[in-house]
């Protein structure tokens, strides 16, 4: 029969390959569970070293080395989760001082626009697992902690610990290099960045961290005063014409409205362009193109606001423009919309949607097309507009979504959504998540078509690109930063100007990546002349 030594020191193992599997464990693609990890961690040994050595001075381990201990394991294994995760989710590693602010928005949102009492509850649960979590951390390295006051073991855990450690770091050198796979990437760089973004964010500040990327002014003047419209269509990701499951459907969908609208006279080319963002973080994508830089990241976002740089919306602003953003996303205050320097700013509220909600984003993206066309477009003696819209029902989780309706006398009419409202599909029924993928960007193409046939002016020149792909449950592991760009105009020379700038020709893109969004702007803008 075992004694209590031998009961501790098993005891002890098992809680060890537990938490070395928890800190070094993988994203459940495509979804948000994880799987075990394998490889060891060498995190985990550098603590077992400290209560080793911790043990071995005072012959017992203080309660606050456990304590210590057991944060810092805890920190590591939500670090590594994080870590897996978004590269999974998003495409990109996590940043703490840039998802953090929008944490509660992404859990409203992934809870499938729950009632206020359902978000708390689900934000209580969060709490109560994670609390849950470091009390278990803390009971196992109390375990192991007793296991370690038998000397003899104590001597063989250092001994393990430090061998493990010095064979991590030889492992980087040429005839160790095949033992790299058995150690995992240890977690706490992911906290170090974490840090030195924060160092970045505050210690830079206004127009220098764009210096070197020179602004291009748009000769406005050569449009003759044409309406302009931009059109950021959410999630419209180069993956909706990859993927097999998706991809039939939508370039057939695209195919038939290149026929209906060169039935009505529209020129068209498309591209692909790279966002400067992966999964979510429209915001960035929209400054990239507007300001004509590469915004990666928060903080080089609001470095952007807190300076003077040119942007589209100024330079049509001077040309005699009046500017409009279409903002049915908007629900909070939108700084934003003073640097850009928009003379009208719709957002929900301004919209005046009184029909059904569809998902977290509430407003069918053709009920605010209609609105535009009510209160703009139809103003009597009206400027030539430049107009800007993020669209909605395609964002993340795609589901509900309205009803096209063809006829567009209709689309401000709150009762012809009401047979298609509902609550948004599950976030976690991953199977179903590219079918309704595809419906989102079908409904896309149906409102562009629609709008462009029934609504547009004739002179119009019409942007409509992708702001980002869609999350990595979509788009799938190792995709792209790719985003289809379409530009239409009814001046077959305007459209000329594209396609010498790389475009093709037609509404199904094609051809090889065309540059970033900085890039999108100059080739814009130089297209205009």
């Amino acid at each position: 029969m075992l004694n209590d030594r031998w009961i501790r020191l098993l005891l002890a193992i098992a809680v060890g390959v537990a938490f070395n599997a928890a800190v070094t464990l993988q994203n459940a693609w495509p979804t948000l569970w994880a799987i075990p990890g394998t490889a060891i961690s060498v995190e985990l040994l550098v603590l077992l070293a400290v209560l080793v050595l911790s043990m071995e001075r005072r012959s017992a381990v203080s309660g606050t080395v456990v304590w210590a201990v057991s944060a810092v394991l805890f920190l590591l294994i939500v670090g590594r989760y994080a870590a897996v995760t978004s590269h999974s989710l998003f495409g990109r590693p996590i940043n703490l001082f840039f998802d953090l602010p929008h944490a509660p928005e992404v859990m409203a949102m992934t809870a499938g626009a729950r009632s206020p009492i359902e978000i708390a509850v689900l934000a209580a649960a969060s709490v109560a697992l994670l609390t849950a979590a470091l009390i278990v951390v803390r009971w196992g390295i109390g375990i192991v902690a007793q296991a370690l006051s038998n000397r003899a073991i104590r001597l063989a855990a250092g001994v393990a610990a430090t061998a493990g450690i010095l064979l991590f770091f030889a492992s980087s050198l040429p005839p160790l290099q095949r033992l790299g796979p058995v150690f995992a990437h240890p977690v706490s760089p992911v906290y170090a960045r974490q840090a030195g973004f924060l160092v970045e964010a505050v210690g830079d500040t206004g127009n220098a961290a764009f210096a070197s990327q020179p602004a291009v002014t748009a000769e406005i003047g050569a449009l003759n005063g044409a309406d302009v419209f931009v059109f950021f269509l959410e999630s419209y990701g180069e993956a909706a014409y990859r993927l097999p499951e998706v991809a039939g459907d939508i370039r057939a969908r695209a195919g038939d409205a290149e026929r209906v609208l060169r039935g009505k006279g529209w020129h068209m080319a498309s591209g692909f362009f790279r966002s400067p963002t992966f999964g979510g973080g429209s915001w960035l994508a929209h400054a990239s193109f507007l300001a004509g830089v590469t915004v990666t990241e928060n903080r080089e976002y609001e470095l952007l606001l807190s300076g003077s740089r040119a942007t589209l919306v100024r330079d049509f602003a001077d040309a005699g423009y009046r500017t409009v953003a279409l903002m049915p996303g908007l629900k909070l205050a939108w700084p934003e919309g003073g640097y850009y320097g928009f003379d009208a700013i719709y957002d929900a509220a301004t919209l005046d949607y009184g029909g059904p909600a569809f998902g977290w984003w509430m407003i069918p993206d053709q009920f605010t097309l209609g609105r535009l066309d009510e209160r703009e477009l139809r103003a009597p003696g009206r400027k030539p507009l430049f107009v800007v819209c993020p669209t909605i029902m395609s964002h993340m989780p795609f589901l509900p979504l309205p009803a096209y309706l063809p006829d567009w006398s209709k689309a401000l009419d709150p009762a012809a959504y009401v047979q298609t409202a509902g609550r948004p599909a599950a976030l976690g029924d991953w199977t179903e998540a590219r079918k309704s993928y595809r419906s989102a960007m079908i409904y896309n193409l149906d409102m562009i078509e629609g709008f462009l046939a029934e609504k547009v002016p004739a002179s119009a020149l019409v942007v409509a690109l992708g702001d980002h792909q869609p999350p990595g449950l979509v788009s799938g592991a190792g995709a792209s930063w790719l985003v289809p760009v379409h530009v239409f105009s009814r001046d077959e020379s305007r459209v000329a100007a594209f396609r010498e700038a790389g475009f093709k020709d037609g509404l199904v893109p094609s051809g090889a990546d065309l540059g970033d969004f900085a890039a999108l702007h100059h080739k814009f803008a130089k297209a205009l002349k």
